[in-house]
């Protein structure tokens, strides 16, 4: 997703919060229809919230201890909000709930 959405430049905004550029999630949507409609596709995104259902046969969550998560996010210069909200985000299971739930 990350290469699709920077080649696309398939983003409204940016968050000065967390130093990254927001996703224009509708977007994303509109310019991978026809890719998923053919099948025989991977997505590699951090949450499954904004794509339609049918799309998918199986989600997979992959998970990692949470001092190697932090070590991680550090190391590609995290700002301290955004490493210590995905670190309670996987403390939480919130993408992992999120795609029970999908």
């Amino acid at each position: 997703m990350g290469d699709l959405a920077q080649e696309g430049q398939l983003y409204n905004g940016y968050d000065e919060e967390y130093d990254c550029p927001i996703l224009d999630e509708d977007r994303v949507v509109d310019e991978l229809e026809n890719q998923m409609r053919e099948g025989g596709t991977i997505v590699d995104y951090h949450g499954c919230d904004f794509f339609p259902e049918h799309w998918f046969h199986i989600v997979f969550v992959l998970r990692t201890d949470n001092s190697v998560l932090y070590k991680r996010l550090e190391t590609r210069g995290c700002g301290e909000k955004k490493l210590k909200d995905n670190i309670q985000c996987e403390i939480f299971q919130v993408l992992y709930e999120e795609a029970i739930a999908f």
